[in-house]
Order: structure tokens, then C-alpha cells, then sequence
């Protein structure tokens, strides 16, 4: 397939999520961040092969502060055209639900519109911050089914050198407060270290 990606940081996780999912039926996931659509098109292109599936995929596509310099039109046509792509080669039905802004505000309201324990799969890839992070992976458990997966990224980022991290600008301080306060609600499947695997049980 001729996607169009300008850098991959989600590749080389892909075959711990193949093992981690195993022979689960996902027919309907959620992601929270999706940039230019690699970690979309890999999801629709293996579950989409099986069953229909349903993805939902959050972003603002206006990047964040360690980006720098950023092309924000360019990246959501890139990713407009890469699901496009895998979207129409999947033999069962496949959709994407595209939506654009904040993910606090889209969580919320896929909430109210009836969705809570609705996803079999939820991907957290949005910002780095730990305020933020917290709020998505609290929302994503409210939406993920008893039996459902929450993988989360980032959980080793840091913006700034080792040694001098802010602990509130990265992921790992809010994963790990997830991890603590449902302990009882969760079970935590081992992979990498950079991503954390959870398994939803109540």
C-alpha cells in the first residue's frame, strides 16, 4: 500500500500488540492521538482483514511543543489519505470516525452519546503531559468493556535530558497513578517498557 508517513514510532511495537491481542476479536478501537495515521492504517488493515471494523481516532492534528516547527495542514492530509487508503483495501466493512480537537472534550462526549464500555481496544498517543495523560486513560477505562485492552505510549518519554526531567511533561507519572489507584480494576501485560499494556477485568 502507498501510504505517505514522514517518521515511524510505532512499527517496531506492532508484533508485542499482535501477541498481546492474540485471537481477541477487536471490532471497534478507539485512538487517542494519531499524527499522520501509521499506528491507524496498521490497526485497519489487520483487524479490517478479520471482521468489519470500527476505529475512532482523536487528535487536533495541530501538533504539540516538541515539535517544533510544524506543517499541521499537511499532516492531517497525510493522514486523511493513508486511512483513506487502508480503509478501502480491507475486505469487511471498515470505518474511520475522525475526530478533530481536544481529547478530554471528544472522550467526554463519547460518553454522553452512550459509548461507555464500548471499545474493545483504546490506544493512548496524545500528549505528554501527565495532567492530560491522566484524563485520557481514566475516560479510555470508562469506554473500554470489562475484558478490554488499554495500551498506553510514551511511558519512558521525557522532553527534557535525563537527570533534569519534568515529571509533569511526561506520560509516566500519570500511567503509573492509573496503574496504583486501579490496581484492583486492571491487570498489566508485560511487553516493552516505552508502552504499557492493560487488561480491563472490573
Amino acid at each position: 500500500m502507498a501510504y505517505e508517513f514522514t517518521v515511524d514510532w510505532f512499527t517496531h511495537y506492532w508484533p508485542s500488540w499482535v501477541d498481546l491481542i492474540g485471537d481477541r476479536e477487536i471490532r471497534f478501537a478507539l485512538e487517542i492521538g494519531s499524527f499522520e495515521g501509521l499506528s491507524a492504517c496498521t490497526m485497519i488493515e489487520h483487524f479490517g482483514a478479520k471482521s468489519d471494523f470500527h476505529l475512532f481516532c482523536i487528535d487536533t492534528w495541530a501538533g504539540s511543543v516538541e515539535h517544533g516547527k510544524f506543517d499541521a495542514i499537511a499532516t492531517e492530509c497525510r493522514f486523511d489519505s493513508n486511512t483513506n487508503k487502508a480503509t478501502s483495501a480491507t475486505p469487511f466493512r471498515t470505518t474511520v470516525t475522525k475526530l478533530k480537537g481536544f481529547s478530554n472534550d471528544h472522550l467526554f462526549s463519547l460518553i454522553s452519546q452512550g459509548r461507555r464500555a464500548t471499545f474493545d481496544l483504546v490506544y493512548v498517543d496524545g500528549s505528554h503531559r501527565a495532567c492530560d495523560v491522566l484524563l485520557d486513560i481514566i475516560l479510555a477505562y470508562e469506554l473500554t468493556h470489562i475484558g478490554g485492552l488499554i495500551f498506553c505510549d510514551d511511558y519512558l518519554w521525557t522532553m527534557e535530558n535525563h537527570g533534569a526531567e519534568d515529571l509533569l511533561n511526561c506520560p509516566r507519572l500519570a500511567i503509573d497513578a492509573f496503574k496504583n489507584i486501579f490496581a484492583r480494576k486492571i491487570v498489566q501485560m508485560s511487553g516493552p517498557a516505552y508502552q504499557c499494556y492493560f487488561e480491563k477485568t472490573g
